[in-house]
C-alpha cells in the first residue's frame, strides 16, 4: 500500500469547532434569556457541529490513497481501506 496519502486538515476541525461552539453558547444565551424557540435550533444545529468536528479533528486515518493500483478514498467515517473499492487507472 506505498503511495500518496492525504489526511484532513485539523485545522479545519478546529476553526468548525471554534465557530460552532461561539454560536452555540449564543444558542444556549437566546434559550436561557428568552425561552425561545429559535435558540434551541441553534443549539441543535450547531452543537451537532461541535460533535463532528471533534470527530474529524480525532480521525487521523487517510482520507484519500495514490498507488499503482489507482484512487481510493474514504466516503464514510466507517468505511475501512479495501482494495476492491480502488478506482483503477485503466478505468479513468
Amino acid at each position: 500500500m506505498n503511495g500518496i496519502k492525504l489526511y484532513k486538515s485539523s485545522l479545519h476541525a478546529f476553526y468548525l469547532f471554534l465557530v460552532s461552539i461561539i454560536f452555540t453558547l449564543i444558542g444556549l444565551f437566546m434559550v436561557l434569556k428568552e425561552g425561545s424557540w429559535e435558540g434551541w435550533l441553534v443549539l441543535i444545529f450547531f452543537g451537532f457541529g461541535c460533535l463532528v468536528s471533534i470527530v474529524m479533528f480525532l480521525d487521523r486515518r487517510p482520507q484519500i490513497i495514490i498507488n499503482q493500483q489507482g484512487i481510493w478514498r474514504r466516503k464514510a467515517i466507517w468505511t475501512k481501506y479495501d482494495t476492491n473499492k480502488i478506482i483503477e487507472w485503466n478505468r479513468l
